[in-house]
């Protein structure tokens, strides 16, 4: 059993994006915090000497044990547990969790496996309150951080192991494509092609491509247009948001550009689907 956290100064810590928090109640560290993980990160282990519970909050990361391999997406997360051995690596771009992380302890319940799992909805409250707290400017309430913290551990821990996996070594060609489409429906913000993102997938664009049109039709970098012009007309819905702000948080490199890619995906500019799509007064 985790002791209660009695949380310390904030600092600032190598690749972690924001701050992380040691705890001063432990032989060692405790890191409470957003951690950042860089295009090219990497991490091979094979005997794990920290408890660590990591949710995803953007973009993906993949994650490899002995038995097989899954990639976290927005939502999920993953419990790396004393002793465990993994493989995790950023599949392109940068990919932020929030992770909580402690070395020092030796305690039997806290040994096992590495698990994954999908968030409930309480998971995703608390996880959302996190990010709040930790995200500057922000007022740093250590008290408040402790016991969120101390809920989010808890609650992840009941939560069951899950979620898809896939076969370590012999994907079949339907699980790929779907590791494929999840991967681009999370990272429709990220400012980068399909061929980019796509490139940890193990297989070449050409190859993934031809797959891709023979389970869903259209290419990958067609189905990450179409992703993101579908989410662009939520986004025009609501007025306070302007169409160059819409434009560039979904990817596209100019208003000019969206406005092009959704004139020719719609018939219609987005001003005019704002306007006729607004709710009568």
């Amino acid at each position: 059993m985790i002791p209660p956290l009695r949380l310390a100064s904030p600092r600032i810590d190598g690749d972690w994006h924001h701050q992380s928090y040691p705890v001063s109640a432990y032989p060692r560290d405790l890191l409470l915090g957003i951690k950042l993980y860089g295009p090219k990160y990497r991490l091979q282990v094979t005997h794990y000497d920290v408890y660590q519970v990591l949710y995803v909050l953007d973009h993906g990361l993949y994650l490899q044990t002995p038995v097989a391999t899954t990639l976290l997406t927005p939502g999920r997360g993953a419990i790396m547990r004393l002793g465990a051995a993994y493989t995790c690596w950023t599949p392109a771009g940068e990919t932020r969790a929030l992770s909580y992380a402690v070395r020092g302890l030796d305690d039997p319940a806290l040994r096992g496996p590495v698990t994954w799992f999908e968030a409930d909805a309480t998971l995703r409250a608390l996880a959302q309150l996190l990010q709040q707290h930790l995200t500057p400017p922000a007022t740093m309430n250590l008290d408040l951080l402790a016991g969120l913290a101390q809920a989010f551990v808890a609650h992840a821990g009941r939560l069951p192991p899950g979620g898809e996996h896939y076969p370590s070594r012999q994907d079949d060609d339907r699980q790929l494509v779907e590791r494929a489409r999840r991967l681009l429906a999370a990272t429709l913000h990220a400012g980068r092609g399909a061929p980019a993102i796509l490139a940890g997938s193990g297989l070449s664009y050409r190859q993934l491509a031809r797959l891709f049109v023979r389970h869903e039709g259209v290419t990958p970098k067609r189905y990450q247009l179409q992703a993101r012009l579908t989410e662009a007309k939520m986004r025009l819905l609501d007025r306070r948001r302007s169409v160059t702000d819409i434009a560039l948080e979904l990817g596209f490199s100019s208003s000019q550009h969206f406005s092009r890619q959704f004139r020719q995906a719609t018939g219609t500019t987005p001003l005019a689907y704002r306007r006729q799509h607004q709710p009568p007064r």
